[in-house]
């Protein structure tokens, strides 16, 4: 071949390769560089990825890099690109910022104020676009959230994974009609106002999209494909549902072509064509400055959001009210016990009138908008101090939108925070009691009818977990005990931070052991929440081991609810026991994989009065000895939310813990023939997912462990042929 058809060739190949991957690592790098500027950072980091796998030595790609993995929430990422930025000859000031901006939202909390302090030592300009106040108001909110770490913990908090895009998806809404139907808002370059500049102007490249409201349903337990209302409520402009009335048939909603400016709007709402368009709220309401995140209580008073002048600095919270000829008042600030020189947004008022929940980004953050939580105080006629919820509902990142559903048992809000899917995301805090806000409506309650009804809530306090005391017997041999923990908290007990230091310690030594960590509740609570309620306590003792070093693909956490007492829950008068719930609140330990290492790892077992102790966790430890089966319903990234459920014996949720997906499964049997009966009686009730899973002494089998077991256990060999038959079956 000639040096003329080798350049041919060569000239060939690389236009193939070009064509193959989209486009050149220079082309990459100018584009991605373009969507960076323009802040978008999701479309700007794979082209730079791509530009970066070129040329790894690339310090300034990697600081690009660090700011895209930090604006899609994977703080992580954007430390480890932060570092190599960091590291070079002539490091950017900025650098040390977004390298403490990364440990902040992961919450670590001290490291991140090492080097926002770093920031301030090397930053010479006084108009950085960073300041030293804005840094000095972090290092605050990192000395209040690393305190924050030990404050009790009001409930458990989970990404509603189905519905979340890389996308932003906010201000959550529950339908009055159903409550298994979900409204949001989300910015989509597909909604229909395209993609624009803050001109409007049509903008494909530096252009962002407009909002529009979507809807989604619940349905066994999974929520269906977001889809978008119709023209009538999505405009060419941003459009947000903010709220309903409460018969469902009138909306409240925003609109504005620029986010700096917009109006409140009433529209009925119906899947009728012919409807009239949305109303823009008449003044006093509507005024040239901005107003928005509304909120109707009772129909008549409405709460909103506004940066009009005479408020208290940035954004303040006013409420309204509509007399019988539909005429609103002049609308009222909630005052300086509420509103601050800061933002304060999103309000939502409980039934009883008198507890407001709101996001505010003053020092009481813990980083971005906080939710608070404030009562009405009837002597003196003001709010009280608002007080911060507290992680996992708060993050360092914005936390806005919160609000209880009728029951008091969930409440909804929006987050940006480290684990998200790329934006705002919209997440579920499960309660384990009711709220006591949401447990009465009358409307002569009200803060704003200056009603004062006294309500008295006892208030029982909860006797010390129960000490274990282990005697040592061998060198060799440890015991472990279960791990208590106290009532509506997601922490474990002091006492049990020296066991599992120690533990953690074995498991570092010997990688070949395997932790099993099985979760109990009381029957204090609802059934559906002890069961998701229980895992999440397995998941706490699992995160501290991992913080100390085992690796998250050695844990197996299981939640199991109040289906296995240790004790009696309640006396034989039919009052709570509390001795008896403290020590039904656990979680068991087993270690496995013991054999080939000079150490034997026990569990143990605490002494309980016989007068008090239960038959329900010696049964289950005596079913999962030897072969078992359980029919798996449900693998999800979510708490599964079908109450039917629980009418099953034996549920349970597993986990490994570097997975994300949560197994629902319920039945314990011991023949194969009785599990498949299961089996097929739960895929009649509708759950197409049920799938017989074997397990040896409570562990869950692979198809190889299977086969190895077969010979012992003869009973697998009618699991292997069923499960042959489906094999071929699908394979037809």
């Amino acid at each position: 071949m000639n040096i003329k058809s080798c350049l041919l060739v060569a000239l060939l190949l690389s236009s193939f390769a070009v064509l193959s991957f989209g486009q050149s690592p220079k082309e990459s790098r100018d584009k991605g560089e373009t969507y960076y500027y323009y802040g978008k950072y999701n479309e700007a980091l794979p082209l730079l990825l791509r530009a970066q796998a070129d040329n790894p030595k690339d310090n300034k790609l990697k600081y690009m890099l660090g700011i895209c993995y930090l604006n899609v929430n994977r703080p992580q990422k954007a430390q480890d690109y932060m570092q190599f930025a960091i590291d070079d000859k002539k490091p950017k000031p900025e650098a040390f910022f977004y390298m403490a901006k990364s440990l902040h939202h992961q919450q670590k909390f001290t490291d991140a104020i090492k080097y926002y302090k770093y920031y301030l030592g090397v930053l010479e300009d006084k108009d950085a676009p960073i300041s030293r106040s804005a840094v000095k108001r972090e290092i605050k909110r990192c000395v209040l959230g690393d305190k924050m770490k030990f404050k009790k913990k009001l409930a458990f908090v989970e990404q509603i994974a189905d519905i979340s895009t890389q996308n932003d998806e906010f201000a959550p809404i529950i339908s009055p009609k159903s409550s298994n139907t979900l409204y949001f808002t989300s910015f989509r370059k597909e909604n229909k106002g395209g993609l624009r500049d803050q001109e409007g102007k049509t903008d494909t490249l530096a252009g962002r999209p407009r909002s529009d409201i979507y809807v989604t349903s619940l349905e066994k337990g999974v929520w269906s494909i977001a889809v978008p209302l119709g023209l009538r409520y999505n405009s060419r402009q941003n459009d947000m549902l903010l709220d309903f009335k409460q018969n469902g048939r009138e909306i409240l909603m925003y609109r504005s072509y620029n986010l700096n400016k917009g109006n409140l709007y009433l529209s009925q709402f119906s899947d009728e064509e012919e409807t009239e368009a949305p109303t823009k709220l008449p003044r006093p309401i509507s005024s040239p400055s901005w107003e928005g995140n509304g909120y109707f209580h009772n129909d008549r008073v409405l709460f909103f959001v506004s940066d009009r002048e005479g408020g208290y600095g940035g954004k303040d919270i006013y409420y309204t009210r509509q007399d019988i000829d539909g005429n609103w008042s002049k609308p009222t600030n909630l005052g300086p016990d509420v509103n601050t020189p800061y933002d304060e947004d999103t309000p939502f008022l409980s039934k009883n009138g008198r507890t407001l929940y709101f996001s505010s980004n003053n020092m009481k953050s813990i980083g971005g908008y906080d939710i608070f939580k404030t009562n009405f105080i009837d002597s003196s006629f003001t709010w009280a101090s608002p007080e911060n919820l507290g992680m996992p509902i708060n993050s360092p990142g914005d936390d806005m939108y919160f609000r209880l559903d009728d029951s008091g048992l969930k409440g909804l809000f929006s987050s940006v925070r480290a684990g998200g899917a790329g934006g705002q995301d919209i997440y579920m805090a499960y309660f384990n009691d009711y709220q006591v806000e949401q447990a009465v409506r009358p409307s002569s309650v009200a803060f704003y009818n200056l009603e004062t009804p006294e309500i008295d809530i006892a208030i029982i306090d909860e006797p010390d977990e129960p000490r274990i005391t282990i005697e040592p017997e061998e060198i060799k041999t440890y015991q472990f005990g279960p791990v208590f923990y106290n009532n509506e908290d997601q922490t474990f007990a002091s006492s049990s931070i020296i066991k599992l230091n120690q533990l953690a310690s074995i498991l570092s030594k010997y990688p070949q052991m395997m932790l099993e960590l099985t979760a109990h509740t009381d029957n204090s609570g609802l059934d559906f929440n002890n069961l998701y309620f229980s895992m999440k306590r397995g998941e706490a003792v699992a995160n501290y081991l991992t913080d100390k070093g085992v690796l998250p693909a050695r844990i197996i956490v299981k939640g199991c609810g109040s289906n296995y007492p240790q004790a009696f829950n309640n006396n034989q008068d039919g009052t709570p026991n509390a001795i008896g719930r403290t020590l039904n609140r656990r979680v068991e330990i087993r270690v496995f994989n013991t054999e080939q290492t000079p150490v034997r790892i026990e569990t143990s077992l605490p002494t309980i009065n016989p007068v008090i102790k239960t038959r329900e966790m010696d049964a289950y430890r005596q079913n999962i000895t030897g072969l078992s089966y359980k029919v798996q319903v449900k693998r999800t990234r979510q708490r599964f939310e079908d109450r039917s459920l629980m009418k099953h014996k034996h549920t349970m949720i597993e986990t490994l813990h570097s997975s994300p997906d949560l197994l629902y499964s319920v039945g314990l049997k011991q023949r194969f023939a009785e599990a498949e009966r299961l089996r097929l009686q739960l895929l009649q009730e509708g759950y197409e997912e049920a799938l017989l899973i074997p397990y040896i002494d409570g562990i869950r089998l692979t198809k190889d462990d299977v086969i190895n077991y077969s010979s012992t256990f003869p009973d697998l060999f009618y699991y292997l042929d069923a499960t042959s038959k489906q094999v071929n079956n699908d394979k037809e």
